[in-house]
């Protein structure tokens, strides 16, 4: 079954959280490290939340194809990456 975003979002916390892990591979440590991040760069309406969460996700799996990386995140790796695609998705605005 495809979905796309619009739908997604508006799916139940949990079965939010499920989509993310099952797509994206992480565990739910990783996607409460995402969320929280997201909130606390000012991102607070739940709605734009995901859809960031989402984006991100796409980005790091989208790097991870290119350099033939199957280990998303090491050691602070999860943090890098936010800082990245937060610098890059805030030069687009």
């Amino acid at each position: 079954m495809l979905l796309d975003t619009k739908d997604t979002i508006h799916f139940t916390d949990f079965s939010f959280i499920k989509y993310c892990t099952d797509k994206y591979g992480i565990n739910r440590g990783i996607y409460n490290t995402i969320d929280a991040w997201f909130y606390k760069e000012g991102i607070t309406n739940i709605i734009q939340r995901r859809v960031s969460i989402l984006s991100f996700l796409k980005f790091v799996n989208e790097e991870s194809v290119v350099k033939k990386n199957r280990r998303k995140f090491g050691p602070g790796g999860l943090t890098k990456q936010l800082q990245v695609y937060s610098t890059l998705t805030s030069k687009k605005r």
